[in-house]
């Protein structure tokens, strides 16, 4: 049965850079390699985040991803011995509306990630 997804896999795990308490998710790319499993191919996809990246407002969520999240991915890719990092692609994720897929989120209480 053809679910209309065209998916490479049935689960994609990840994970996002902020979570705002009014309900918006903030995932940034250099690439946006991640995001077409995100927004519409993966039928399952399941974010695990640790509890520090919640922050009160989707302004503060955008704001984590620009003043934490990339200073630390530039100094991690630095220190590879390459350029530099960038956010290519900022997506704000609010809902999910296709009924044949599934978003799930497992917030873990322990700082995971940046």
């Amino acid at each position: 049965m053809n679910s209309g997804l065209t998916s490479l896999d049935p689960y994609y795990l990840g994970s996002v850079h902020a979570v705002a308490e009014t309900g918006e998710v903030v995932v940034a790319s250099y690439t946006g390699s991640q995001l077409l499993s995100y927004v519409y191919s993966s039928p399952n996809v399941i974010w695990v985040v640790g509890i520090q990246k919640i922050v009160p407002t989707l302004e503060l969520a955008i704001k984590r991803v620009w003043e934490y999240c990339l200073p630390l991915e530039d100094k991690h890719i630095k220190a590879m011995g390459q350029l530099g990092s960038n956010v290519g692609k900022l997506l704000i994720f609010e809902r999910e509306v296709s009924p044949l897929r599934k978003i799930r989120m497992l917030l873990v209480e322990e700082k995971l990630g940046n």
